[in-house]
C-alpha cells in the first residue's frame, strides 16, 4: 500500500533560510508516493540570513489523515575584519611619531592571522627603515608579540605600535633644500579570513638658517682693536620660525687663521676690558643687544693651535631671530700689519642638541679690512712660548722708517718708548695688551716728526724691562 504526497512545503520563522531543492521538488515521481513505513529524504539547502539559531518547519500534505510536520534547525555565524589607517603628520628629520592601527574581527568565528605582523610591513623605494613596528597585541585575550599563526576571537582587536622616523639620508635636499618629503607603507594582514590593510603615511621636513659674519664692512687700522659681530640669517627661502628647530645649546667657530703670503698673524680675539689681565673667556664674549643675551656661555676660548675662537652657549628656550637678521654675539679683536688686503674670517655653526639632524646651517664667512702702514704699525710673527727680546731697530741708521723686532714671553701690556738724547719720552711706539709670541712694530719717523739725532727705545713687558736700544734717525 502507499502513501500519496500531496505538497511539501516549509514554514517558521526562519523559513526563507531553508529553501528545498527545486529540481526535486518539480520532480514529483521522486516523492509523491512512498511505501507504507518507507521513508522520504528531502533535500534541503540552509543559508543563514543572520548570527546565531535558524528555526523553521518542513510541512508534508498526504491522503493520510496526519500531516507530519519536521523541525529545521541551522546556525549562523558571521566572518569579516576590518583596519584603519595612520598619518603621523609633519616631522622634522630624525624626531619621531608614534601611532596605532588596528585589525579588528568584525565576525563571530576566529581569524587566524597567517604572517607575523613584524614581516608584514612594505615601503615604497627608499622609504624602508622609516617605518618602525614596536609590537603588537590582542585587546580581549591579552596576547603580546604572539607569532603567527595565532587566533582574533569574534569582536577581539589587534593593536598594532608604529613608530615613524624619517632619517636624514632619506630626506632629499638638493633641488630644494626646503621641500616636505611624503613617505609611505602599509602592513598586510593575511588572515583564514580574507586580507586586509592599514596604510601608513608621514611626511618630513627639515629648517634652514644661514650664520655668518658681514663681508666688506670692518675696517681698521693695524694696532687697533675691533668689535666684530656674529649672525643668525634667515634663509631666504624658509617659511618656518627657527624656534621650530628647538636648539637650545650650540657652538660658534671664527676662524681666523692668516691665508697671506707670511706666515702671520692678523687678528687675535682679546679681552672685553683692556684693563682685563686674566686669561680670555666667556667674560669676553658680547651679548649685548643680541639674541643670546639671557644664554649662559659654556666655554670661550682659542683651538686649533690658537687659529679658531669656538664659543658655545646654552640656553632655556629656544633660540630664535628677531626679524630675518640677528647678531648671535660679538667679540673684539687686536689687528696687526697684514700683506692681505682683506682678512678672511669663516665661520661654523653647530648645533649641540637633538636638532642637529633637521637644522641645517648655510655659512658666510666675513672679512676684516687693515688698512695700510700708519704712524706705527704692529705685526704678530707668531704665537709661541719665547721668552723677552728686544731686537735691534733695521735699517740704523734709518731715515723715514725702521723695523723693531721683539718678543711677549707672557701675555701682558706691552709698551715700546722712544726717548730723545737727553733721556726724554718723545713718543710711544706701542701700547697693548699682547699675548706670548714674536712680534714686528714698524716705525715712521716722518709721522712722528722727529729731527735727526741719537735716540734710544726700551720695551715693558709685564715684569720685563729691556735694556735702551739705539737707534740714530738721519734726514
Amino acid at each position: 500500500m502507499l502513501l500519496t504526497i500531496l505538497k511539501i512545503y516549509i514554514t517558521g520563522q526562519d523559513m526563507n533560510s531553508f529553501v528545498i531543492d527545486p529540481v526535486w521538488l518539480a520532480d514529483k515521481t521522486q516523492w509523491e508516493t512512498i511505501p507504507i513505513n518507507g521513508q522520504l529524504k528531502v533535500p534541503v539547502k540552509f543559508t543563514a540570513n543572520h548570527a546565531g539559531d535558524h528555526t523553521a518547519q518542513i510541512n508534508v500534505e498526504s491522503d493520510a489523515p496526519e500531516n507530519p510536520v519536521g523541525d529545521l534547525l541551522g546556525k549562523g555565524y558571521l566572518e569579516g575584519i576590518s583596519s584603519n589607517d595612520h598619518d603621523h603628520g609633519t616631522l622634522f628629520v630624525s624626531q619621531s611619531n608614534t601611532g596605532l592601527v588596528f585589525l579588528t574581527n568584525t565576525g563571530s568565528v576566529s581569524a587566524t592571522i597567517n604572517r607575523d605582523i613584524d614581516k608584514s610591513v612594505s615601503t615604497v623605494v627608499g622609504d624602508a627603515g622609516t617605518f618602525i613596528i614596536n609590537g603588537w597585541k590582542t585587546a580581549k585575550t591579552g596576547l603580546i608579540n604572539p607569532i603567527a599563526p595565532f587566533d582574533l576571537n569574534p569582536n577581539d582587536t589587534l593593536w598594532v605600535d608604529v613608530t615613524f622616523k624619517p632619517m636624514t639620508d632619506k630626506m632629499i635636499v638638493v633641488n630644494d633644500p626646503l621641500e616636505t618629503r611624503s613617505y609611505q607603507a602599509r602592513i598586510d594582514y593575511q588572515t583564514s579570513i580574507g586580507n586586509a590593510v592599514s596604510s601608513l603615511t608621514g611626511k618630513a621636513t627639515v629648517i634652514r638658517v644661514i650664520a655668518s659674519i658681514p663681508a666688506g664692512v670692518y675696517k681698521t687700522d693695524p694696532g687697533k682693536q675691533i668689535e666684530i659681530s656674529y649672525y643668525l640669517n634667515k634663509h631666504p627661502q624658509e617659511t618656518k620660525q627657527l624656534s621650530q628647530a628647538n636648539i637650545k645649546d650650540w657652538t660658534a667657530d671664527i676662524i681666523f687663521k692668516s691665508t697671506g703670503r707670511q706666515n702671520i698673524q692678523d687678528i687675535f680675539p682679546v679681552q672685553r676690558d683692556n684693563n682685563d689681565k686674566t686669561p680670555f673667556g666667556c667674560k669676553d664674549i658680547i651679548k649685548d643687544n643680541s639674541i643670546s643675551l639671557n644664554w649662559t656661555c659654556i666655554k670661550a676660548d682659542t683651538t686649533n693651535g690658537g687659529t679658531t675662537l669656538r664659543v658655545r652657549m646654552t640656553g632655556n628656550d629656544a633660540i630664535n631671530l628677531s626679524g630675518n637678521t640677528s647678531i648671535l654675539f660679538s667679540v673684539k679683536m687686536n689687528t696687526y700689519l697684514s700683506d692681505l688686503d682683506l682678512i678672511p674670517l669663516p665661520v661654523t655653526f653647530n648645533v649641540e642638541s637633538s636638532a642637529t639632524p633637521y637644522t641645517i646651517i648655510d655659512v658666510v664667512p666675513g672679512d676684516i679690512k687693515i688698512n695700510p702702514v700708519c704712524v706705527n704699525t704692529l705685526r704678530l710673527i707668531k704665537l709661541s712660548g719665547v721668552q723677552y727680546s728686544l731686537a735691534a731697530a733695521a735699517p740704523n741708521p734709518s731715515g723715514a722708517s725702521t723695523r723693531i723686532n721683539y718678543s711677549v714671553g707672557l701675555e701682558g701690556q706691552t709698551r715700546i718708548e722712544l726717548y730723545n738724547g737727553n733721556g726724554e719720552k718723545v713718543a710711544t711706539l706701542l701700547n697693548e695688551p699682547l699675548k706670548p709670541g714674536d712680534y714686528e712694530l714698524m716705525v715712521d719717523f716722518n709721522a712722528l716728526n722727529l729731527s735727526s739725532g741719537v735716540y734710544t727705545y726700551r720695551m715693558e713687558s709685564g715684569m720685563y724691562q729691556s735694556e735702551p736700544k739705539q737707534i740714530i734717525i738721519v734726514k
